[in-house]
Formats: C-alpha cells, sequence, structure tokens
C-alpha cells in the first residue's frame, strides 16, 4: 500500500487540485448557459443539464470538503467562485472567495466578498485540536497564566499573559478587531 492511501490526512491529486491556486474559470456566458444562481437564496440550479447523469432544474454541485464543488466541462469548480462570475461578471482569478458567516454552504450573493489568502485565514475558527475552543489563547502551564497571541503576516505575536480566561479572550477580540477589521471573527 502507499503512502498516501496510509495516512487518512493525506489528501489525493483531486483534492490537492481544488485547494491550489485557483484555476480559470468559463467564460460567464457559458456558465450562465447551464445554471441559474439566485443571489438572494444562494441556490444555484442546473438550467440544462451538463452530463447524462445530472437532470436540469436540479441543485448544481455536491458537497466535498464542506464547500459545494460543480463538475463542469470535465473540471471541478468550487461553486462559490462560478456564483461570484454570474453576479458580478468577473473571474476571482487568484483572489480567493471568503464566506463571510464561515458558512461553506451559503453562497448568498451578501455573505460573499473577495480577499486574499491572509484575509481568508483571519476569519477561520478555533480548530477541533484546540482545547479551549478560543482562537489564539491557550494555558501557559510555567506561567500559571492564560496567553493571548495572534499572527499577522505569517508572524506570531504576543499579545499579553492575564490570570483569567475571560481577559485573555477578551484581548484577543480586541486585538484582531483592531487589526483584521471586517475580516475579524469576533463570535
Amino acid at each position: 500500500m502507499d503512502a498516501a492511501r496510509q495516512h487518512p490526512a493525506t489528501t489525493t491529486h483531486r483534492d490537492r487540485a481544488l485547494l491550489m491556486k485557483p484555476k480559470p474559470l468559463p467564460s460567464r456566458e457559458i456558465v450562465a448557459n447551464f445554471i441559474d444562481y439566485d443571489l438572494v437564496s444562494g441556490l444555484a440550479i442546473w438550467s440544462k443539464s451538463p452530463a447524462r447523469n445530472i437532470k436540469a432544474n436540479t441543485q448544481a454541485g455536491t458537497v466535498h470538503r464542506g464547500y459545494f464543488v460543480v463538475r463542469f466541462q470535465g473540471k471541478s469548480y468550487p461553486l462559490h467562485r462560478l456564483c461570484w462570475l454570474l453576479a458580478t461578471n468577473q473571474d476571482p482569478g487568484d483572489l480567493m472567495i471568503d464566506h463571510i458567516d464561515g458558512n461553506r454552504l451559503n453562497n448568498v450573493f451578501a455573505n460573499l466578498r473577495l480577499c486574499n489568502n491572509a484575509q481568508n485565514g483571519m476569519n477561520r475558527s478555533a480548530t477541533k485540536a484546540n482545547k479551549l475552543g478560543v482562537k489564539g489563547v491557550c494555558w501557559d502551564a510555567k506561567a500559571c497564566k492564560y496567553k493571548a497571541h495572534i499572527q499577522i503576516n505569517g508572524k506570531k505575536k504576543h499579545i499579553g499573559n492575564y490570570a483569567d480566561l475571560e481577559s485573555a479572550v477578551n484581548a484577543r477580540r480586541s486585538f484582531e478587531a483592531e487589526i483584521f477589521g471586517t475580516f475579524a471573527k469576533l463570535s
């Protein structure tokens, strides 16, 4: 058995293709010929069948890694990128599309915004491995205090040490709002 199949965290070739530099999208006219996108509801419906196994008037996309992905003209595209194209007539190119509320399945146009990779990372939630459930705050056993930190331009910045969790969280959120602005995830 090869190494890629032994480790469950290893991504497949197809997964890596979705995570790498975004591929150029088809023209808006081609996409609009097959997909009807409702900006208010966020629903994307096949207006015409793109393949034998997909029926017209059905929801476009399948869920892959938390996002709707559409197989279209022999290639896979994240649906939110196609929604952006349909709504703005612009291919986002190397930029990313951020889901403001953090819900990767919510493609309502008002919930989508252009951003770079760093901005997209600013409003991520705490990981499952985070024991406190709060991004940027950890327990410092040596100091017996809660430590607040933040990452800016790939560098970790120490905010401070705090006697209680609430103070550390408030300091982190305050700093986050100041630095990240509208991209801060304050909840």
